[in-house]
């Protein structure tokens, strides 16, 4: 199915035959993305590896409509990366080193 929506979020539309109640079972290639499902009654998100299984029962609309936010790696996750340029200029002079010091980062 075509899905809309940009990097950030993205969206997924589509009819159903009209009934009391629908079924429906979705696989996300995105694990742990968050979940907006505000056409269903009730629906249930897990991380199955790499992709986000979304089942949910919807009332008797005849769209789906859904949306999601892929999941944005954490902190704890990343590992930092700090480049530092270091410039000292050292006086020695009546018995005292003096020493100053700049950093950049």
């Amino acid at each position: 199915m075509k899905l809309k929506g940009d990097v950030t979020r993205r969206q997924l539309a589509f009819a159903v035959p009209a009934a009391l109640a629908n079924q429906v079972d979705l696989v996300l290639d995105e694990p742990d993305a968050e979940i907006e499902f505000p056409a269903a009654v009730t629906f249930r998100r897990s991380t199955l590896g790499a992709t986000t299984r979304v089942e949910g029962l919807l009332g008797s609309g005849n769209q789906v409509a859904l949306a999601w936010t892929p999941r944005v790696k954490r902190a704890a996750e990343v590992a930092a990366t700090v480049f530092v340029e270091q410039a000292s200029l050292i006086t020695i002079g009546s018995g005292v080193a003096n020493v100053r010091s700049t950093l950049n980062f």
